[in-house]
Formats: structure tokens, sequence, C-alpha cells
């Protein structure tokens, strides 16, 4: 009995001694600053993301935000001036895309840019469908409150997120300071590596077969709709809300894979609180353009910009 009573005591000292360790590394604070600045290769960008955001004095008129289909198929600095040789408009442009999915990455790119700037215009990146995924750097870059207070939807990364929360905050302690200059910076977003690779049409249709084989839209099916992309369309949700209650048009940019449908699966509730921008089949149907099936190559990106840009003009109108 008296060991039984000292196993259960034990067992409550592990526990408060565990849950205060929690509560003490997410009390303290978190440098964003080194999180994304130490980020290496497909998110090099991430210096020159905090820095556009919460250090250079440039506004942000137009914000596109998406994954690394935006950060590699919108050519920002080259739709700025196409904007003001063509149009006569005078917008400062920012490419804030980041790679790999996650809506919850997404809504807090949106509260940094909203924080920081007053965007006239938040372009908002689409695909075939909805991502259910949390993006996995989540945990490292948002912040601590956003961490630990539950979605209303369902994450089923949400423990994963929690951990990689803390493993940052005790990481970011012993991270190097050796962190680049503010003026070795480049002034705009866009991003994309492709080596100088234009895909052939036999090339691009053995990639896409590959795709088929592990793509799945939907695992539950019309009937769990509501359920299964809860999570995506809480935070699509709620970006909404937030350029709404800053005056900020938002529109969707369609971004898909090679072959896609010509239009996203939630087509419908994305025109019911703006613009669906849906790109030239001459670009996207182009084996040329891409430098894998999912992404635009830099020929295409270049390709693609002046599209955007009459896309923006249009927006700027009453």
């Amino acid at each position: 009995m008296e060991f039984s009573r000292l196993h259960h005591r034990y067992i409550l000292f592990m526990l408060v001694g565990a849950l205060a360790t929690v509560i003490f590394l997410f009390a303290l604070p978190k440098d964003r600053l080194i999180a994304f600045a130490n980020m290496r290769q497909d998110y090099i960008k991430g210096h020159w993301y905090y820095d556009r955001l919460f250090r250079d004095p440039r506004p942000i008129d137009v914000a596109f935000i998406g994954t690394s289909h935006t950060n590699g198929d919108i050519k920002d600095g080259l739709v700025e001036r196409l904007l003001r040789e063509r149009y006569g408009r005078k917008l400062h442009v920012a490419n804030l895309g980041l790679p790999e999915h996650g809506r919850n990455l997404h809504h807090m790119v949106a509260r940094d840019l909203f924080e920081t700037k007053s965007p006239r215009l938040l372009v908002l990146e689409v695909k075939a469908y909805e991502s259910r995924k949390s993006h996995h750097l989540y945990g490292r870059l948002a912040r601590v409150d956003d961490i630990i207070r539950p979605a209303a939807a369902i994450n089923p990364s949400v423990f994963r997120d929690v951990l990689s929360g803390l493993r940052w905050q005790l990481e970011q302690f012993v991270l190097p300071e050796s962190l680049p200059k503010y003026s070795s910076l480049p002034d705009y977003g866009f991003h994309n590596n492709d080596k100088g690779v234009r895909l052939t049409a036999a090339e691009m249709e053995k990639q896409v077969e590959k795709r088929k084989k592990v793509a799945v839209e939907s695992y539950l099916g019309d009937r769990w709709d509501a359920i299964e992309f809860m999570f995506p369309r809480h935070y699509v949700s709620k970006i909404v809300e937030m350029a709404r209650s800053r005056d900020t048009r938002i529109a969707f940019i369609y971004l898909p894979y090679f072959g896609a449908p010509p239009t996203p699966r939630d087509y419908e509730r994305y025109l019911q609180v703006g613009d669906v921008w849906l790109p030239p089949p001459r670009i996207m149907d182009d084996p040329g353009y891409w430098k894998d099936f999912g992404h635009l190559n830099t020929w295409g990106a270049v390709e693609l910009a002046p599209w955007v840009a009459s896309q923006v003009d249009r927006a700027q109108e009453p």
C-alpha cells in the first residue's frame, strides 16, 4: 500500500514537472527574426520575409500569399514594373509565398502583413483542392499564442505543432547570430531555382502519371466534405475576415499542378468572397513553361507576369 502511494505521488510529480516545463518554455520570449533568418534551402527567403514586413519602411500595396507555387510563379518585381509602365500604377508588390502546404501558415503571414502594412489588395493562392495539412514549420514560425491556442477546426497535426514549437523555444538560443545584413537582401520575394529546366511533353506526362498514383483529392468523399476540409476552410475564412476588417480587397489566384481541372474544387466558395483569377491556358498547358508538374519555371513566371499585372490593374477599379 505504501509503495503504491509513493508510486502515484511520483507519477503526479513527473506530470506536474512536465507541465511546468512546458509552461516555462512557452513563456520564454520568441525571436521570430532568428526563426526566419536561419532557414535554408527552399526557405532561404525567410530573412527577406521578416525584413520586408517588419523592418523595410516601403509599403506593400499588393501582397501574394501562398505556397511554393506563389513563391516561384509570381515574379513580383516584374509585375510591379509592368503596372507602372503599362497602367501608370505606382504600386508596391510583394510575393510573400513560402513553400509547402498549410493554411494556418497563410493565416500567420496575413496577420503579419496586416499588423505591419496596409495593403489595398491581397491575392491568396488556391489549388485544385484545399490541403488538409498543417504547415510543418508552423511551430517554429508562428507566435506562441497561436500554437497553443486550439483552432476552431480539426487539426490532425496539433501535437506535432506543439512539440515543434517547444523544440524551437530551445533551439533559438543556440543558433548562430551571424545573420545577413539588411542591405544585402533582395528587393522582391520571387524565388524560383529552376536551373534552366524546361520539360518536354513526354517528361511532363511521366510526372503527371506518377502524381496520380499518390495524390488523393478526398479521403472521405462528398458526404464528409465539411469535416475533411474544415481545417483549411477555417483559416481561409479568418484571412477573409482580416482583409474585410481593413477594407482590403481579396482575390484568389488559381496556381494548380499541370493538367489540373480548369477550376478549383472550392471555386463557388471562393467566388462568394472575391474574384477568382484563372491563368491563361496557353501558359498552364505548355510543358515548356514548367520545371516540374507542380511549378512553373522562370520562363513561365515571366510569361505569366503580364497577365498577373492586368488582373491587379482590374482589381484597382471601383
